[in-house]
């Protein structure tokens, strides 16, 4: 009989078999992480791919109807046929739509619900995105003057009375004003509310401005900094998409 044959028969030790689960335990702990990674990444991608598409889409409807949309379910069925791009591939929310991405994976306070898409579950399914650039009032905007409320500007006027003047700050009138094009404030009417001024070049964010966001991406929002730019931000000239630390305004930290 030969050693090997022997040893067959004897079968493993216990610490043989050990070593055995050690050997395999390392390598998971090796291979799992990287397979994660990749599976995630592969994720990012396919995101950015729709996020694109939703770019050329808008570019199409701007184009034609010489403004952008007031939601992205606007551009349903006319420029874009496929309902699944407006979900993320990230996200698991079912058939909750629009805040924040999809059904809010992020902090209590970094929710808009003014931002769910209002055809959600009535034209399309749902939307994953957060649309920047929707007609409603934008609920983070600093309210500037305690009496406005009383004179039918309850959060300010600027920047509404350089957009359409309709006593509403919109995240349009935010993001296409101020953020994009560096909508100054010229100071106090009459001590009450503040008006709007010049464009500033120099404190305007131009075509950086995102007219569309993805959150699912970001998971646990605890550990954020630890995973990285999460969030894919759709360049507001439907150019090219970008990653950004989390939060409404963490595009902001990669453009200055």
């Amino acid at each position: 009989m030969t050693r090997s044959m022997y040893t067959w028969m004897r079968g493993i030790t216990l610490v043989e078999m050990l070593v055995v689960i050690a050997v395999i335990a390392a390598l998971s702990a090796l291979l799992i992480p990287s397979v994660i990674g990749a599976r995630r990444e592969a994720l990012v991608a396919e995101c950015m791919g729709q996020l694109r598409q939703i770019g050329s889409a808008i570019q199409m409807y701007e184009s034609n109807l010489e403004r952008l949309p007031n939601w992205l379910s606007d551009l349903y069925p006319g420029y874009l046929e496929n309902v699944q791009i407006f979900r993320c591939p990230a996200d698991i929310s079912g058939q909750v739509g629009g805040v924040l991405g999809g059904s809010r994976p992020v902090a209590a306070g970094e929710q808009y619900e003014e931002t769910d898409d209002p055809q959600i579950g009535i034209e399309i399914p749902e939307v994953s995105y957060l649309y920047q650039f929707n007609p409603l009032a934008c609920s983070w905007w600093p309210t500037t003057d305690p009496d406005a409320a009383e004179i039918g500007y309850p959060r300010g006027n600027y920047p509404d009375d350089g957009g359409n003047q309709d006593r509403v700050v919109s995240w349009y009138e935010v993001r296409q004003y101020v953020d994009k094009r560096g909508l100054q404030r010229l100071g106090d009417s009459g001590g009450d509310i503040d008006e709007a001024g010049d464009f500033d070049a120099g404190s305007a964010y131009g075509i950086d401005v995102p007219l569309a966001s993805c959150f699912w991406h970001i998971g646990n929002f605890a550990r954020e900094m630890e995973v990285g730019n999460r969030v894919l931000n759709l360049r507001s000239d439907y150019s090219s998409v970008y990653r950004s630390p989390g939060g409404i305004h963490g595009w902001r930290s990669m453009i200055k």
